[in-house]
């Protein structure tokens, strides 16, 4: 199935948007972990603000490269970098709650899936601009 020329395939689309909402979701959950135990001091203050702001840019690296993927950047390379943002994100901050606080306990691993829509939907996208 070939898109129309300066568009993207449209499975690539709702992938994108997936994965901006896959670290929306993984924001809500570490916002619900981490909130309470603010009050008690430490690196949680921190590691709240570092994770929160790398998942709000994987969630605007989702939707931003969805948007681009529509119009005449969807065979920009640079797109496909913008897409790959999104997963990279989520699995850096997994596996960093993996090996440091561990506040997920094994449940990081759920987290690690969160990425594949964003990954499979930048897959799509770099695809479509080979076989133009």
């Amino acid at each position: 199935m070939s898109a129309p020329k300066g568009r993207a395939r449209p499975p690539a689309r709702p992938l994108l948007y997936l994965g901006a909402a896959d670290a929306g979701i993984f924001l809500l959950a570490e916002f619900a972990n981490l909130l309470p135990l603010v009050p008690l001091g430490g690196p949680t203050p921190w590691i709240l603000v570092w994770t929160s702001a790398v998942l709000v840019a994987a969630a605007g690296a989702g939707v931003v490269a969805a948007w681009l993927s529509t119009g005449e950047h969807a065979s920009a390379p640079w797109v496909v970098i913008v897409a790959l943002v999104n997963p990279f994100a989520i699995g850096l901050v997994a596996v960093y709650f993996a090996m440091g606080p561990r506040i997920f306990g094994d449940f990081w691993i759920a987290f690690n899936l969160l990425a594949a829509p964003g990954l499979a939907g930048a897959a799509l996208l770099r695809a479509d601009q080979i076989l133009k």
